[in-house]
């Protein structure tokens, strides 16, 4: 027999009551309503008897399934979409605080109450709006709050002043939270019993982690693009379609009945539910700070991008999802709402004080992550709490209400509180971390006392609180211990003491030199000039002499020669007084160690000086300063571009290769260029105090970037980047031993067929892949080195990486006659036909004329057989008319292949000739460190890399009159070469000169024609002896018009459009000035070059 059970009064008259019986949502397996033989026992979801009270309770604990599946789930999903509105639009408040300090120019404090407000009215509110349910007014309470909600947000996009947004995003937002949320919660109670309701809410509740996703998403991706405005309208637009969805999907389960009264004041005589409201009010009091605080915490102390602080209100959101979710499911493993509730809570607290230890961004991250998983979890099980404090149900709803009041004060003061520390702490988050985590820690105390007043079996709980409480107490005695160190950065009074520590004037100097980076210098100098307003200063600029020093290094070879700055220095190396902050700047000037050496020397004896307080190096500089050998064992950085020549430099020195900047002791080293002004602001904070590097920042506009965030170092890859004391040779198995070898192996072997095909016959390749190897062949060869490198260690890759670059960049043996591949294929058609034809043609002669003469031999004897030889004559000569075979073509094309080779090659041979290529003497090592080369690589039988190395062993190790003694020869060798150079242009007559000139242009173009990435160019011959060209009648017309002074006053480009204009107006007879020049011209060619001019030139 079925079994029949026995429904509460409530449900009598329910229009679906059959269908209540057939319905298993979240139902334990000990119910089911097609079997079992008991009809006079009445179960619950739990399984166990139904009780009078609760058969009578509001929220319906203990009655039968819902009314379908579909129907509980779509009651789910519409308390998702609310809750997503509601939590969701609350917790990206980081993003809106951060937006809204920058914008409105206002405090931490202020703008913390427009969200503190949010939350107050959420709950406050609830209150009331909760009893909706019990009125039968749920669908028009959850409609008007969605209307405020949207209005709102769309009212906020409107906002220019703090009064305007606190009383749209603020109030009218936060009436509208208040108005859908509670109801949506009591609602959803209804449909499950007391071991499901927690994980059913906690689905619904999980809402808050997508909305904390989204909406930040939105924020991230559209605030750059369309502004602020039209963000929030966006969002507004969302929260329409989501609104939409949620009022559609309500359904309302209980009729409606009398309220109650709206405080029970006989709740506060029972212990432990004043326990749980004061726990409660302790936990939620300092759990929303760090929501609101995460991003600016980020952007002002790790120095987080703004580009990525919106990925941590995302995490701290997002993560709330297995937050909200798995406590939730634990509760229905574990016998009581508090077991789980209470170690959340505590562990929350105890993140909020290691927040005080996050110093990096890796750091932040891992902190986000465990803090919102706790956080969430409480935000999610403390209404569940309620539940299991409340031994008569129908009055859940009302203690509900009244802790909802209670807590609404604790979200409208908690984040303001918190706020205001951060003021008072001048930007730093030590006293609103400590109260955070104080008043967090104290309300799982008071939880406990809850439980244990409630005697709910929590020994577990207490015994790991207990144990966690004292591990934090002792984590506070260590930190407080090292409490000065802290203080001396971030309280107030110290950094004032640390200012007044500094020199007064502080004296700052800067090395110079040609080839300086110009933003390796100026970049930290204007921070100081912002410094320098408020604090006293001196500047010295210091070089090798008082002449200008130009960013452009002379023996550099670019486009613009003539774009260049220039710097007067104010003391030269010697004459440089005693200064407290050296700045060295890098460049490509510094390359040279010979015009190096001084700038080397002055800062290895400034190293000395005790008055000297730090060196900051900046982008290559750092190379200067490891050259000293006093920085041996100190950790720093470099322009990740080229970490590899820096390392190389001083490999004693711990490289470190993913970082911004790098402190060790004295020594400041900063990556490339634009990280020197990081440094700076990274100095003047230390010193100086984080408000002060605040304002300097803001007014260079300059978003600083945290010194352990290095995108450069992940740009130029990890294999030159490594820190030196992890770059060590790599143990290799035997198999990836021989792989290595084979690869270096098919390297090497590929560099002798190039030079096998350049000096070896090659007649029998095809002109088509003589034309494509090229490319082919460097494709392939940077393809494999490439790969062999990545398994090479330091010493192979050295000796892999030259090899690299003498394939990659050589000039391929054929691409000299590239240009005449492709004249010869364009015309391929006029070949074939004429020179081939014509070859033929003479072959066929050949043969007629050798068969003539043993015909006539043989006439004497018989006539038949001559009849014969005639018809093979004819037989033979028949081909002659048919079309050439495709052999016959290849041959022909190849032949004339050959010959456009032969011609090019001839060419160019008489063109080297003509240009007295290699004909120059040979110039002798004009400096010291390529004196101590060729002395180290001259007659070495070894490999050339080896010597070196030796060389530079040497170069480093030199004494002062050692290196006089080489800086002695290299300017002997200059005067000798000098000489030489002088005597070899005299054995030429001028004209001479002239035509290699001519012919060194010829073979440049030729080379840029064939292979334009050639850098390699002939240089013209500098004498002094061949005849210049005068200017042209215009050039003389505008020099004379600027000299006239007429034309004093007006700008270059008003000068230009003047002279044109009148210079187009003159007749023909008119512009003919003076023919002077050209008569000197002739005159000067006949005595020059003993010829006349060509008529170009007359």
């Amino acid at each position: 027999m079925a079994p029949k059970i026995s429904f509460p009064p409530s449900f009598k008259n329910s229009p679906n009551e059959d269908d209540l019986a057939s319905t298993r949502l979240l139902a334990p397996e000990s119910y089911d309503p097609d079997n079992g033989d008991d009809e006079e026992s009445p179960l619950n979801h739990t399984g166990k008897p139904l009780t009078g009270v609760e058969g009578a309770s509001t929220v319906l604990v203990g009655s039968p399934p819902p009314f379908s599946r579909w129907t509980a789930w779509a009651q789910v999903l519409a308390g998702h979409l609310v809750i997503f509105n509601t939590f969701g639009y609350i917790g990206s408040w980081g993003f809106f605080e951060s937006y809204y300090v920058d914008s409105f120019d206002t405090s931490f404090s202020a703008v913390s109450w427009v969200g503190s407000i949010q939350i107050f009215l959420v709950f406050f509110i609830g209150t009331f709006s909760g009893r909706a349910l019990d009125a039968g007014h749920l669908r028009l309470t959850v409609a008007s709050g969605c209307l405020f909600q949207i209005a709102g947000i769309f009212l906020t996009s409107l906002a220019k002043n703090y009064g305007f947004l606190f009383f749209t995003q603020g109030i009218l937002v936060g009436v509208g939270d208040g108005l859908a949320f509670c109801p949506m919660i009591s609602l959803i109670s209804t449909y499950y019993t007391d071991r499901t309701r927690a994980l059913a809410v906690s689905f619904a509740a999980a809402g808050a982690a997508t909305g904390g996703i989204v909406f930040p998403a939105i924020a991230k991706y559209m605030l750059g693009s369309i502004g602020i405005v039209w963000t929030l309208r966006v969002m507004g637009c969302v929260f329409v379609a989501t609104s939409a969805i949620a009022v559609s999907l309500l359904h309302v389960r209980v009729k409606p009945r009398e309220s109650g009264p709206l405080v029970e004041w006989e709740a506060f005589e029972e212990m432990p539910y004043v326990l749980f409201c004061v726990g409660t009010f302790l936990a939620l009091w300092g759990l929303y700070f760090a929501y609101y605080y995460v991003s600016i915490f980020g952007k002002t102390i790790i120095h987080v991008p703004s580009d990525q602080g919106f990925y941590l209100i995302m995490a701290i959101n997002g993560i709330g999802i297995f937050g909200r979710i798995i406590p939730a499911w634990l509760v229905t493993r574990c016998s009581d709402v508090l077991t789980v509730f209470i170690p959340v809570t505590f562990m929350a607290g105890v993140m909020m004080y290691f927040w005080m230890f996050v110093t990096t961004k890796s750091a932040l991250v891992v902190w986000v992550l465990l803090y919102g998983f706790f956080a969430n979890a409480v935000q999610s099980l403390f209404v569940g709490g309620v539940g299991s404090l409340t031994k008569d149900k129908q009055k859940m709803g009302v203690r509900i209400g009244m802790v909802f009041t209670i807590i609404s004060f604790a979200c409208l003061t908690g984040p303001p509180i918190a706020g205001a520390l951060i003021d008072r702490r001048d930007g730093d988050f030590l006293y609103a971390q400590i109260f955070g985590g104080t008043v967090m820690v104290s309300g799982s105390v008071a939880l406990i006392g809850a439980a244990s007043a409630k005697n709910v079996v929590i020994d577990v709980a207490k015994r790991a609180v207990y144990t966690g409480i004292a591990c934090q107490c002792l984590g506070l005695g260590i930190y407080m211990s090292c409490a000065p160190q802290v203080m001396a950065v971030t309280d107030p009074a110290a950094e004032q003491v640390d200012n007044d520590s500094m020199p007064n004037p502080l004296r700052i100097g800067a090395l110079i030199y040609a080839g300086f980076q110009a933003m390796d210098i100026f970049g930290p100098l204007d921070a100081l000039n912002s410094l320098s307003r408020s604090h006293t200063m001196t500047l010295s600029l210091i070089s090798a002499d008082l002449g200008p020093v130009m960013t452009l290094n002379p023996d550099a070879v670019t486009a613009s020669p003539a774009f260049t700055q220039s710097v007067l220095p104010t003391h030269t190396l010697v004459e440089a007084p005693v200064v407290d902050i050296l700045i060295v700047p890098g460049g490509l000037g510094n390359r040279d160690p010979i015009a190096m050496a001084p700038y080397v020397d002055f800062i290895r004896e400034r190293w000395a000086d005790p008055e000297l307080r730090h060196v900051l190096s900046v982008c290559t500089g750092a190379a200067l300063v490891a050259r000293t050998g006093c920085v041996d064992g100190m950790r720093a950085t470099t322009n990740k571009k080229v970490f590899k020549w820096v390392r190389g430099q001083r490999k004693e020195v711990d490289w470190v290769g993913h970082a911004r900047w790098v402190e060790d002791g004295k020594w400041w080293s900063s990556s490339g260029i634009s990280a020197g002004t990081d440094m700076m602001l990274g100095y003047i904070e230390q010193f100086w105090g984080k408000t002060i590097a605040r304002e300097v920042a803001v007014g260079l506009e300059w978003t600083r970037t945290g010194r352990e965030e290095d995108e450069f170092a992940k740009l130029y890859g990890p294999t030159w980047v490594m820190p030196a004391s992890q770059f060590q040779e790599p143990t290799r198995s035997p198999s990836k031993g021989c792989v290595v070898v084979l690869k270096v192996a098919l390297v090497l072997i590929l560099a002798r067929s190039y030079h096998s095909l350049k000096t070896s016959s090659w007649h029998n390749i095809d002109t088509i892949k003589m034309t494509v190897m090229p490319s082919i062949g460097r494709a392939f060869a940077a393809s494999f080195i490439s790969r062999a490198t990545s398994q090479l260690s330091s010493s192979q890759s050295l000796r892999v990486a030259s090899t690299q670059s003498a394939l990659v960049t050589r000039q391929h043996p054929f691409s000299q006659v590239a240009a005449s591949y492709q004249a010869f294929l364009s015309k391929r058609t006029y070949a074939t036909e004429t020179g081939t034809a014509s070859k033929t043609k003479s072959k066929s002669t050949a043969r007629k004329t050798t068969t003539k003469k043993p015909a006539k031999k043989t006439a004497t004897k018989t006539a038949k057989p001559k009849s014969k030889s005639k018809s093979k004559r004819k037989a033979k000569a028949k081909p002659k008319n048919k079309e050439l075979t495709e052999a016959q073509k290849e041959r022909a094309v190849r032949r004339s292949a050959n010959k456009a080779v032969k011609d090019a090659r001839a060419k160019t041979k008489l063109l080297k000739e003509t240009a007295l290529i290699g004909k120059e003497p040979k110039g002798l090592p004009r400096t010291a460190w390529s004196v101590i080369t060729s002395e180290a690589t001259k007659g070495r039988s070894g490999p050339v890399v080896e010597g070196v190395r030796a060389a530079r062993q040497k170069y480093q190790n030199l004494s002062l009159s050692e290196r006089e003694h080489y800086n002695h020869i290299a300017n002997q060798n200059k005067q000798e070469t000098a000489l030489a150079y002088q005597k070899w242009l005299q054995s030429h007559t001028p004209l001479q000169i002239r035509e290699a000139n001519r012919a060194r242009v010829h073979l440049n173009l030729l080379r840029r024609k064939e292979t334009p990435k050639a850098r390699k160019t002939y240089r013209l011959i500098q004498d002094d002896r061949l005849v210049r060209q005068p200017l042209n009648q215009y050039s003389l017309y505008t020099q004379a018009r600027n000299a006239s002074g007429d034309l004093n006053g007006m700008t270059i480009a008003e000068r230009a459009k003047l002279i044109s204009s009148e210079w187009k107006s003159l007749r023909e007879s008119d512009k003919k000035v003076s023919h002077i020049p050209i008569i000197i011209l002739i005159h000067q060619y006949k005595s020059v070059y003993g010829i006349d001019p060509p008529a170009s030139k007359k």
